[in-house]
């Protein structure tokens, strides 16, 4: 029985208003088990169908991401204690690896130490996995070279995917190294910013103008802006484990003091090293337990407009930060 036009419209609706929830889930099913629920949900016209899908896709990216989460600590602690200093290409076996997530893994681990990285994890034959690189550093090519260890591989200059015997792993990973021309200019950290924007410039319309420039992806990356010795007045710790960082900028105009929330998913651990480093472990905690903290920082971010509870707010998401 066909659904009324009503219905199908509640059911748009529905995925509509939760799009920024659902975007983030519909890579789940496909990693941990099928890309059924997604398809299912994109098609059904059952507004309450949709909602019990929608759902899963929740529970299954919470799973993914608490996954990740506790596989990219596994392999830092495993890297911490195998790798050589001298090396500048990361290579690391785990056969507890869920293979579909390798890929993130080795993209965690990259912009830890920015230097290329493969995971590799335990296949169906044999050992297989992901790589991520650097721009300074050619994946692809470099594999190219070392291809006689290699059962199959494919890819392109800052990604790839592997099979190898595991026999091969060890003599992979000293062959790249061997061969590799990185120096330790090549992989200092380098961030580029499209421009820099003042806190005090920011406005709905820029930001609609900003938003026109969409959809972001490879070849068109979302905008990225900085702001040099800006204030920090509040923090809070956000999340289950306490591991998104929500930080109070504030800032001066005509004499009158404005302030403009921003958020980061990634750049806890990075936030409280540096606060930890510079001024104490002590004064970390305190400024946690009372959310109050007086630093400045320059920070890259990307502007958007958070909607929650009817009240619309200029929001910064937090690309990187860099305590002074």
């Amino acid at each position: 029985m066909n659904l009324s036009d009503r219905s199908k419209l509640n059911c748009i609706v529905f995925i509509y208003e939760n799009k920024k929830i659902i975007y983030t889930c519909i890579n789940a099913t496909g990693r941990l088990e099928t890309a059924d629920l997604s398809v299912e949900l994109l098609i059904t016209e059952d507004i309450n169908k949709a909602k019990d899908l929608a759902n899963q896709l929740s529970e299954l990216n919470s799973i993914r991401q608490e996954l990740t989460k506790e596989s990219s600590e596994k392999i830092i602690r495993k890297i911490e204690n195998e790798k050589k200093k001298e090396e500048k290409v990361i290579v690391v076996y785990d056969d507890s690896i869920h293979e579909s997530i390798a890929g993130i893994v080795a993209g965690r681990v990259k912009e830890k130490y920015n230097m290329p990285c493969i995971v590799l994890t335990k296949g169906k034959e044999m050992p297989k996995g992901s790589a991520r690189s650097i721009e300074t550093y050619n994946i692809f090519e470099e594999l190219s070279k070392c291809s006689e260890l290699i059962e199959k591989f494919g890819g392109h200059p800052m990604a790839a995917g592997l099979s190898i015997k595991e026999e091969n792993i060890i003599l992979l990973r000293n062959k790249l190294n061997n061969i590799c021309k990185l120096s330790d200019e090549d992989i200092i950290p380098t961030v580029k910013i499209d421009s820099p924007l003042e806190l005090i410039y920011l406005n709905e319309n820029l930001i609609n103008i900003i938003e026109s420039l969409r959809p972001f992806g490879k070849g068109n990356p979302s905008p990225l802006f900085a702001v040099k010795n800006v204030s920090i007045e509040r923090l809070w710790l956000l999340g289950k484990e306490k591991n998104f960082l929500k930080l109070r900028f504030k800032f001066e105009i005509n004499k009158r003091f404005l302030y403009i929330d921003g958020v980061s998913f990634d750049k806890f651990e990075a936030f409280k090293e540096e606060v930890i480093s510079k001024y104490g472990e002590e004064e970390f905690i305190r400024a946690c337990d009372s959310s109050y903290i007086n630093l400045k920082a320059d920070i890259i971010y990307y502007p958007n407009i958070n909607e929650f509870n009817g009240n619309r707010n200029i929001q910064l998401m937090i690309k990187h930060i860099r305590i002074n």
